[in-house]
């Protein structure tokens, strides 16, 4: 599918509702998840793969010293939104970003030629554009930005912002995978050091947690981890039974991470 065609499906899900999740849906503006506290360090060395969603899993390990990194999503959507609040973190200074917090689709959209944009990104936008009324831009977005969420992230903060700022300047790639939990197994290669499955607990059946777990193992290194946010607490009986016992690393938010060394 083009560019344009993913901006077409994203207008009409805009126009007659998306029914939830899937893969041409509006995105999260931010993160709802406490990604700076839930993360640990990382070097050059380590090989990370994260849910994309806002960007800001991808952002905020950079922040924490990872540099490759891939990201995935079902909603191929989280693409051309990660692109373009990267291009906007790249041209504004810290303080007038601040001022763009709640505003980064029409503020894009306003100057999508002054931005560092791909030509496929740049269709995309372009056309989303051209072809939704300016009232309705921000349908592009699920704006959820609850007051926690710059304590959430490590780059709203003058100094941090302005590091990420350089990590994205100099051209780092971030490679995507459309692919749903599911069948993330079979989009990947190779063996990652951290695997960040963001919300997969509140987003496929319960059952099919473990066999997510399983079938990600042979891509974690030897001491490489799964780590997955909950809104409900896991049912560690369920989880022991199969050799799957989490670690309650965040207790307020439920995070949880598996380790490859516990995977049976």
């Amino acid at each position: 599918m083009t560019s344009i065609e993913d901006a077409q499906k994203l207008i009409e899900s805009n126009r007659f509702g998306s029914g939830g999740f899937s893969d041409h849906t509006p995105v999260y503006e931010y993160t709802t998840e406490d990604i700076g506290n839930s993360i640990g360090h990382y070097t050059s060395k380590d090989r990370i793969l994260t849910v994309l969603s806002s960007g800001d899993h991808v952002f905020n390990y950079l922040l924490r010293g990872a540099e490759n990194i891939e990201a995935f999503d079902l909603n191929v959507i989280t693409k051309y939104y990660y692109k373009l609040k990267r291009a906007i973190i790249e041209k504004l200074p810290f303080e007038e970003f601040l001022k763009e917090t709640s505003n980064l689709v029409p503020y894009g959209l306003a100057h999508l030629d002054e931005l560092n944009l791909d030509e496929e990104t740049y269709t995309f936008w372009n056309f989303y554009r051209d072809n939704q009324p300016e009232d309705r831009y921000e349908r592009a977005l699920l704006k959820v930005f609850p007051s926690g969420s710059k304590r959430y992230n490590l780059y709203f903060n003058a100094d941090s912002y302005k590091r990420l700022q350089d990590i994205l300047k100099s051209g780092i790639n971030i490679p995507f995978h459309h692919s749903n939990t599911l069948s993330l197994h079979k989009s990947i290669t190779g063996e990652f050091s951290e695997i960040n499955l963001s919300s997969i607990y509140s987003l496929i059946p319960k059952k099919d947690i473990p066999k997510v777990i399983r079938k990600l193992k042979p891509h974690l290194t030897k001491e490489g981890q799964i780590l997955f946010y909950s809104f409900w607490r896991a049912d560690d009986k369920q989880y022991r039974k199969l050799h799957l016992v989490g670690k309650e690393i965040n207790p307020e938010d439920n995070i949880y991470t598996y380790t490859k060394s516990k995977l049976k």
